[in-house]
């Protein structure tokens, strides 16, 4: 028998079909319960009973005569057959009025495999069948097989689940090769359904990276393989509006061990369409560009930066007319204030800061997916096994990731926090110092929000390098970074609500926007205003002008 290959799939992540492909009526060994007893006279023997419990009672109907349950005499049927494998017991017959009892189930192959799953496999057991939905569906269906081909009806009946399924499946092989034989599941290895090829060379047209079933393909003609996603709190993009889509390896999975920095396998790819609103009401927008980003190899540099431009005054573009961009990026394309950057300058924003950092796509995360809304979420990436740590650890905060993570205080509160760690964080987080004045204790300026320091407004890093803490920048020297109370004395604002002609200037964020972001503004001042305060404004803060 062949050894099972450590691969984890992953397929579909929504739609759970409960198919239970292993029913009651199953006569393979161990599935098959005891029978119902038949009734006396005329009346139908119980149906058989799938394990433990075995079958109902016949229908009654007194009277003498022959029934159709197993063993039955003129004064009622005697209960069923038991089941073909283990110790499971008989029916007890009935009287003259009713069916005989049916026996319980046996014991098959299936529950007998799972049952010397050793402790190596006990965490995997317990995400299955205690913290996701689905795969327990899975994993009673699969119990109850007693041959392969039952094992392949539920698989395909859960195919929602691939990647615990094929997690089980090793784990299983590893130590019940033999009480496992039966179902031949050391030969169930996870083969990739799409070929998409690691390559650390841009195709030169849109259609080349996967995101289309086709190279004549339209633009809403996506593949059914890559999952449209949006993050709970969005990234400023002077007003472009964004469709996002994912795609991760079905033999792999996301290394989450660290539940604040995801690890994404070789073959990942994501994908981020802009498109830029009329103005006139009822007017389609300038569809721009599609940035594409993929892992081709496993170190920290091993990731590809695109962008791919669509044609302009081509009312029915295909996948193909979007073609890949110059490295020197486009300034107003296709007739629009929105610049397509430089290839070089994407690093900028998705290294997150310097030296290694493993999150690469920014919106792409355990809190940024913690909501219910349509696409993927982290509720349905640790149900269906996508994440190799479904269960936060307790030094991060504990509790279960499918249950998701929330900013702490009120909603305004809340609402400022998460557009600082989506427009902020990818900068301003724990890989970097700015800001940072060792001789004047300044602690760098962080925004990122961090699973584990989640309980208190207070705790978290935005909280404790921002608010009363004065800013090192010298031309904003004398103000706080936050003045609670004051947001005309508080430089994030200044610097939030300022585009300058020359970059790098004193605007936040220095690039990719030549807009303000006035509703975020509105939102980052209410939070400030609502802050206890001293009720003196501050003398020092004199900003440059704009």
């Amino acid at each position: 028998m062949g050894r099972l290959t450590p691969v984890f799939g992953v397929l579909a992540l929504f739609g759970f079909v409960a198919l239970h492909a292993c029913s009651s009526e199953s006569t393979t060994d161990g599935k098959k319960g005891g029978g119902g007893g038949g009734s006396g006279g005329s009346g139908d023997g119980g149906d058989a009973g799938a394990p433990p419990s075995g079958g109902a009672s016949g229908n009654t109907s007194g009277g003498s005569g022959a029934t159709t349950g197993g063993g039955g005499t003129s004064t009622g049927g005697a209960g069923g057959a038991a089941g073909q494998a283990g110790e499971a017991t008989g029916g007890v017959a009935g009287d003259s009025d009713s069916g005989g009892e049916g026996g319980s189930g046996a014991v098959g192959p299936g529950d007998a495999c799972t049952m010397c799953m050793d402790g190596s496999a006990e965490v995997l057991q317990a995400n299955c069948e205690e913290t996701s939905p689905p795969c327990a569906a899975w994993k009673t269906c699969m119990r109850g097989c007693s041959d392969p081909e039952c094992l392949d009806a539920c698989d395909m009946a859960n195919p929602d689940v691939a990647p615990y399924r094929f997690a089980i499946y090793e784990a299983l092989c590893d130590s019940c090769a033999t009480p496992c034989a039966a179902l031949e599941l050391c030969d169930r290895d996870c083969t990739d359904n799409v070929n998409l090829v690691p390559t650390n060379m841009p195709p030169a047209t849109l259609a080349g990276t996967g995101l289309y079933a086709s190279p004549t393909a339209a633009p809403d003609q996506v593949a059914a393989y890559a999952r449209p996603f949006h993050p709970k709190y969005e990234l400023w993009s002077d007003g472009a509006l964004k469709r996002r889509w994912a795609y991760v390896p079905r033999c792999s999975r996301i290394a989450n061990d660290g539940m604040n920095h995801w690890i994404c396998p070789v073959g990942t790819r994501f994908w981020k369409e802009f498109t830029v609103p009329s103005g006139t009401m009822g007017q389609p927008g300038t569809r721009v560009e599609t940035r594409f980003i993929h892992r081709y190899a496993a170190t920290d540099d091993g990731w590809l930066y695109a962008t791919y431009q669509w044609p302009m005054n081509n009312a029915n573009p295909t996948a193909e007319d979007a073609t890949l961009v110059d490295v020197a990026g486009v300034t107003n394309a296709n007739g629009t204030q929105h610049d397509i950057p430089a290839r070089a300058a994407c690093p900028t924003c998705h290294s997150n800061g310097p030296g290694p950092f493993p999150d690469k796509a920014l919106g792409f995360s355990a809190i940024q997916l913690s909501h219910d809304e349509a696409g993927v979420t982290l509720r349905s990436l640790a149900d269906a096994g996508w994440l190799t740590f479904p269960a936060a650890a307790p030094g991060i905060g504990g509790g279960l990731a499918r249950d998701g993570y929330n900013p702490p205080g009120t909603e305004a509160e809340q609402q400022a926090l998460g557009y600082l760690h989506a427009n902020c964080g990818n900068c301003h987080n724990g890989a970097n110092t700015y800001g940072q004045n060792a001789t004047a204790m300044t602690p760098p300026a962080r925004m990122r929000l961090m699973v584990g320091s989640l309980g208190a407004l207070t705790q978290t890093d935005t909280y404790a390098s921002l608010v009363n803490v004065p800013t090192v920048r010298p031309a904003f020297m004398g103000c706080d970074r936050i003045e609670p109370g004051y947001p005309e004395f508080s430089e994030i604002v200044l610097r939030m609500g300022r585009r300058d002609v020359t970059l790098p200037g004193q605007q936040m964020p220095p690039l990719a926007t030549e807009q303000v972001h006035t509703d975020a503004l509105m939102r980052l001042r209410a939070w400030i205003n609502a802050m206890p305060n001293a009720g003196v404004a501050p003398t020092t803060c004199t900003p440059p002008p704009l």
